[in-house]
């Protein structure tokens, strides 16, 4: 006899003794055949590369879960999954997520999260073993649930598990019959996404992208965005020229020079520029940067973006006036995967404290043509 059918003989208070105390346990609960839906990956033909995939369904509990295989240690999956204020990385459904308690991440760390519009998700770890298991539970005013992963090594890297319980609230119930296979493809969907983010990364960026969990997740408007940047005071301009005429990289560098910035002019083809030394790469500028200018071609965005990502540098600025400037769309998405705080178009001199009026009207201008961005 099986699991199911020895259960489906039982008394029915005895059924729901059982399924509650599951419940508490949080493991599939043993209900009546025909409560719970279970699909699992054949042998040999894991989910993502993971393994075992299981949807459940009862008593308005809707229960997923799902596995993946990720090439990075275990070390670095665990560090990236909790951090949820990476969340809307690789879950598309999270609006915004921030944490609302200082210090490191760990056991009772809470953050304030939105997934469905104008619901307002509060989170908090309920288990935090480092590097193997962590759970948290979420509330809100229309659905509560519960998320658990799990990290074990393999020869390769990582074998993660994740699990889902959501109890839907209000008229939201009346999904309950189609949330579970929603919310099924979805994590399956967020598995990969995840695989992808990590293994595109090298370990040494993996952990510098784990150390800038207080950077926001949600987008920025760009005057808040132009005073986080300017508010560092060491920062390198790529492009700067020889020849400084019609060239934007040499006016911003004048500008944050005179504005009292330690400023580095960035030039592979020169030795020195606006009476200054200048330097052939990022690498070559003692003590590093904080922050970078780019004033290039959008092809040489790309390089310098990758350098930045391999120098643990996490802004920078890319150069739009009213021409193509130095914006590529390659650039700012790898940027952004990378953990670095990319503008992608208009100038620091259009914004205090390096601004002057003739650069905030023209702000005003490429504001409403699109080549100064309204948020980043």
């Amino acid at each position: 006899m099986t699991r199911l059918s020895r259960c489906a003989t039982l008394p029915v208070n005895e059924q729901r003794r059982l399924a509650a105390l599951a419940m508490t346990q949080r493991l599939p609960a043993e209900v009546p055949h025909g409560r719970e839906k279970r699909s699992r990956t054949a042998p040999g033909a894991p989910a993502n590369g993971g393994g075992i995939s299981v949807k459940t369904q009862t008593r308005g509990l809707a229960v997923v879960e799902n596995a993946v295989d990720i090439a990075r240690s275990p070390e670095d999956v665990f560090d990236y999954c909790v951090d949820l204020t990476r969340e809307p990385e690789w879950n598309p459904k999270a609006r915004r997520v921030e944490q609302v308690t200082a210090g490191p991440i760990g056991l009772g760390t809470r953050y304030e999260a939105e997934f469905l519009k104008g619901n307002t998700t509060t989170i908090e770890f309920v288990r935090f073993e480092h590097p193997v298991a962590w759970a948290s539970v979420g509330r809100s005013r229309r659905l509560d649930a519960k998320a658990e992963g799990r990290v074990s090594a393999t020869e390769d890297g990582a074998h993660l598990v994740m699990r889902m319980e959501s109890r839907p609230k209000g008229t939201l119930r009346v999904l309950l019959p189609i949330m579970g296979r929603f919310m099924h493809k979805q994590q399956e969907r967020n598995l990969a996404a995840i695989k992808e983010a990590l293994e595109a990364l090298g370990a040494s960026a993996v952990r510098r992208v784990i150390a800038s969990r207080g950077r926001r997740s949600q987008m920025l408007r760009i005057k808040e965005a132009a005073s986080e940047f300017l508010a560092n005071k060491r920062v390198a301009v790529t492009g700067v020229s020889r020849e400084a005429k019609g060239h934007g990289s040499n006016v911003v560098y004048k500008r944050l020079r005179d504005r009292g910035y330690e400023v580095f002019a960035v030039n592979p083809n020169a030795d020195e520029v606006e009476g200054d030394r200048c330097y052939h790469d990022l690498r070559s500028i003692p003590g590093g940067v904080d922050a970078v200018v780019v004033g290039t071609r959008p092809e040489i965005a790309d390089e310098t973006m990758r350098e930045c990502a391999e120098l643990g540098i996490t802004r920078v600025w890319m150069h739009r006036g009213p021409g193509a400037g130095s914006v590529s769309e390659a650039a700012t998405a790898y940027g952004r995967e990378h953990g670095i705080n990319v503008i992608d178009g208009g100038c620091p001199c259009m914004f205090d404290p390096a601004a002057d009026l003739g650069h905030k009207a023209m702000r005003i201008v490429f504001t409403l043509n699109g080549h100064v961005p309204r948020e980043v």
